[in-house]
């Protein structure tokens, strides 16, 4: 199993990203906001639903830069073909139409 590894600059006292922990936050919170997404869009409003949701989806948003960052290179790769081009271009166009 490959555990490609980041350090991150001096300022940041040498936190040292891993796939072993950046993939199960990257996981465990998209669980948590697509449970939670998918209660608030069938109007389920129990408990700390949507605080959870609405707060802690900025984990999945972190998680995610640090994926990026520990898989630039694959991102990029998967960026040459023409459709992974479409692909970003059109949720880029649908994140602009939705502001």
């Amino acid at each position: 199993m490959n555990t490609k590894t980041a350090t991150l600059p001096a300022s940041t006292k040498s936190l040292t990203l891993s796939r072993q922990w950046v993939t199960p936050l990257l996981a465990g919170s998209f669980l948590l906001s697509a449970v939670t997404g998918i209660l608030l869009f069938f109007k389920i409003h129990l408990g700390l639903i949507k605080p959870f949701h609405e707060w802690l989806s900025w984990i999945l948003v972190i998680a995610s830069v640090l994926h990026v960052i520990l898989n630039y290179a694959p991102l990029c790769k998967s960026l040459q073909p023409r459709l992974g081009r479409i692909i970003l271009v059109v949720f880029t166009l649908l994140t602009l139409g939705s502001l």
